[in-house]
């Protein structure tokens, strides 16, 4: 399934990681097509675990809240550390698809922060993903520049985040999983729901260690080839090589916002960026799922610079990004089904056979 991983290793990138990031959400309770997995029998293939999801207080207050659903606390922090024993790292994903994370003062920013805290120091977490969603990050009317943001949403996060980072050394890790509404999309169109997690990235970019972008449930995209800067460039669609190949570039090398060539969002470079995907085609409601030989294909145009399909898209880096990070998937626990006729942790077993590790 995933046989080009294996160029990983052939080219020579370790850079942070003794192996390519493979992340993977554990879905904290059971679903209607996917069954709760105890977190101690995750597979080891996954060295980065995101526990989904910490929620907003409803009383409003800004704090976080979050307790196992399925397994007693005590049972799930032994968990915790019997990951981090063996190399995995668990961090605690904030916020999801139905918990808009919204902090519209500083008090709340402040109750933000501790309840964080206190949470990481409950249960052991190695850190936080920032999983915001919906209107979680809208810009205001009149917030115009990334590197300076003005809604009170977006700065009273940032400073959230902040507070929480700097309460720990620099084992601590941060990760970011925005949908493309709020990344990518930004290039054509900055402002309102569109855009709203640049300010974000940019602010936090010295102390995030991956954005594993969603590259799922998104409509189609204009991208930026490095050449022209207008509305009729080159638009790519969800589930094919082309877009993950385009956005991921982007993400690399950066690219000007609301398409003005002056306003350029800095890339973070490959290292700091893992491609997310769905693990089985059902498991994004909004599809982006790849089949195998889709996602080899993205995979070796991107690590080595050779297309081997007909592509619309021409990598702005001559010899591709053999330092990308890796890969993030949603989720661990649809991995393990048998939807769409795959086996259990079919996206993890090739994983494993490739990068020439075994299950412990």
């Amino acid at each position: 399934m995933f046989r080009i991983l294996s160029l990983w290793w052939l080219l020579g990138s370790v850079a942070a990681h003794a192996a390519p990031l493979m992340v993977g959400y554990f879905h904290n309770w059971t679903g209607k097509s996917t069954e709760y997995i105890r977190l101690r029998d995750v597979p080891a293939v996954y060295n980065q675990i995101n526990v989904a999801f910490a929620v907003p207080d409803p009383k409003g207050t800004g704090a976080m809240v979050f307790a196992p659903k399925k397994q007693p606390p005590e049972e799930f922090k032994r968990d915790i550390a019997y990951h981090q024993a063996r190399g995995t790292r668990v961090l605690l994903s904030i916020g999801g698809g139905n918990h808009p994370v919204v902090l519209n003062s500083r008090k709340q920013g402040q109750a933000f922060a501790r309840s964080l805290i206190n949470l990481i120091e409950q249960y052991g977490f190695n850190g936080i993903d920032i999983n915001l969603e919906k209107h979680s990050l809208v810009l205001d009317k009149g917030d115009t520049d990334f590197r300076r943001p003005t809604t009170p949403r977006v700065v009273h996060f940032i400073e959230g985040i902040r507070t929480v980072v700097n309460q720990y050394d620099q084992t601590f890790v941060l990760s970011a999983s925005p949908e493309t509404q709020f990344l990518t999309a930004g290039h054509k169109r900055y402002g309102g729901e569109f855009g709203g997690y640049l300010p974000v990235l940019h602010a936090l970019r010295d102390v995030l260690d991956v954005v594993h972008m969603q590259y799922y449930n998104s409509g189609t995209q204009l991208v930026y080839d490095g050449r022209e800067i207008n509305e009729k460039g080159l638009i790519v669609t969800k589930g094919t090589p082309d877009f993950v190949v385009a956005l991921t570039e982007m993400l690399i090398l950066g690219f000007p916002v609301g398409l003005n060539p002056k306003n350029v969002f800095p890339g973070f470079g490959a290292e700091k960026i893992a491609i997310g995907l769905p693990a089985t085609p059902r498991a994004a409601s909004g599809g982006g799922y790849l089949t195998p030989a889709q996602l080899q294909a993205a995979m070796h145009y991107l690590l080595t610079g050779k297309p081997t399909y007909k592509t619309a898209y021409r990598l702005r880096q001559k010899g591709g990004h053999p330092k990308l990070a890796g890969l993030m998937t949603w989720s661990i626990n649809w991995d393990a089904s048998r939807d769409g006729g795959t086996k259990p942790y079919a996206f993890a077993h090739e994983a494993v056979r490739l990068w020439g590790q075994e299950f412990r």
